[in-house]
């Protein structure tokens, strides 16, 4: 037992220095992908059809393409087109390319879920849809968003651990290394899953808590 313990000690400084690298990967991917996002979004709100219809076949594709893929394709493809990005970067822009359509998809829900009075209160007050989306719907959508957001802070937490297969050093890849040199592979993935589940667990009690108060209010 007192092995075990010996063993943990002298692994966490390295897996910690992997969580710094999970935790600038996940937020900088949510951070990115919250701008693709609404960018996606705002197509649907275009006046022009190509717009609209742009929208549409963006979610569609890009939900469709695995977030393993798109790792791959940043940093092994993009670099073919001079586009050569160290696995940091990379990474967190694939990530962000993989959650834009499911943030796009969010907000749109968010938005969907208001009053259509709202909707119509606006319009004949003689607001355009980029005046009616800035001053009314965005405002109040962001209550009914949050708690989606949240869950994709989540999911982007534990997506980053792909990153491992383009030798970003975040929390798994020190696991396999780690594991690698010492054979000691239950307590090493071990106390990653632990990292993991103490990084995620109070978001996930946050998001249930917000819930619960957004369905109390409806």
């Amino acid at each position: 037992m007192t092995q075990i313990f010996d063993n943990w000690l002298g692994f966490m400084p390295d897996l910690l220095n992997g969580l710094y690298l999970t935790l600038i990967i996940s937020f900088g991917a949510i951070a990115l992908a919250t701008v693709f996002g609404l960018i996606i979004e705002a197509m649907r709100w275009g006046e022009h059809p190509i717009l609209t219809a742009s929208n549409t076949v963006l979610v569609v594709v890009l939900r469709g393409i695995p977030t393993l893929v798109f790792i791959y394709y940043v940093y092994f493809v993009f670099p073919v087109i001079g586009i050569d990005l160290p696995p940091v970067a990379a990474g967190i822009l694939a990530l962000a390319i993989s959650h834009a359509p499911y943030m796009a998809e969010n907000m749109r829900l968010s938005i969907e879920a208001l009053d259509k009075g709202q909707f119509e209160a606006a319009s004949s007050m003689g607001m355009s849809k980029a005046l009616m989306m800035r001053r009314v719907v965005l405002p109040q959508a962001v209550r009914s968003f949050l708690p989606p957001y949240g869950s994709s802070i989540v999911m982007a937490i534990k997506d980053s651990s792909l990153c491992a297969v383009i030798t970003v050093a975040e929390i798994t890849r020190q696991a396999q290394i780690i594991a690698a040199e010492t054979f000691r592979t239950l307590e090493v993935f071990s106390q990653a899953a632990l990292l993991y589940c103490a990084i995620c667990a109070p978001l996930i009690l946050v998001v249930r808590f917000m819930e619960s108060r957004i369905s109390r209010k409806v």
